[in-house]
């Protein structure tokens, strides 16, 4: 038997061909598998989804799929915004969530997008491309080792290695902040 969706969440199915699809809450959308073939019905719109790695089973993205998360500057008041990005030609958008069937989008500086590290500091917070955190990690011989200011850069293998290993992750800030303090001074 297979889960049903929830309402109200958004969710991916399929590895290398990726289809996002949010249940809005007063929808109620009738879903039927049809061996590699899921047909999303709502009112008079069906919606059928086909790819050869579809698993047949559905992704909840706000709790499973944080590496799809991007976060970015607002271009209307330079505000930090988290969401899935999505462009229109040169422009960019976070897309945040849904009002009557339309998406929430807010435009973005592209200098400033983020993606999510797929980490979480030790409060819970995503930590993403270009924020400055402080690690502390054990050797192998149990001493603390102590790491300040490090720069999340998934590019960086070595580094984000040693990352994944790390007991304690702390977020400190990011270098688009920590750009503009250093040029008040």
């Amino acid at each position: 038997m297979k889960a049903r969706p929830k309402n109200g969440v958004m969710y991916r199915f399929g590895t290398l061909y990726q289809c996002y699809i949010y249940c809005h809450p007063q929808q109620k959308w009738d879903y039927v598998y049809k061996g590699d073939k899921v047909e999303l019905r709502y009112k008079n719109m069906v919606i059928t989804i086909t790819t050869d790695d579809f698993k047949g089973h559905w992704l909840e993205v706000n709790q499973m799929e944080d590496r799809y998360l991007f976060k970015a500057k607002r271009i209307d008041n330079g505000e930090w915004i988290q969401g899935y990005l999505y462009g229109i030609w040169e422009k960019r958008y976070i897309l945040w969530g849904m009002t009557n069937d339309i998406p929430n989008m807010i435009e973005v500086d592209p200098s400033t997008i983020c993606q999510c590290a797929g980490m979480k500091d030790k409060n819970g917070k995503p930590v993403f491309d270009n924020d400055i955190v402080n690690a502390i990690s054990f050797n192998t011989v149990g001493k603390p080792i102590r790491v300040d200011d490090i720069v999340v850069n998934m590019s960086d293998y070595n580094l984000m290695l040693g990352l994944n290993s790390v007991n304690v992750l702390e977020y400190v800030g990011n270098i688009f902040d920590k750009k503009g303090k250093e040029d008040d001074d």
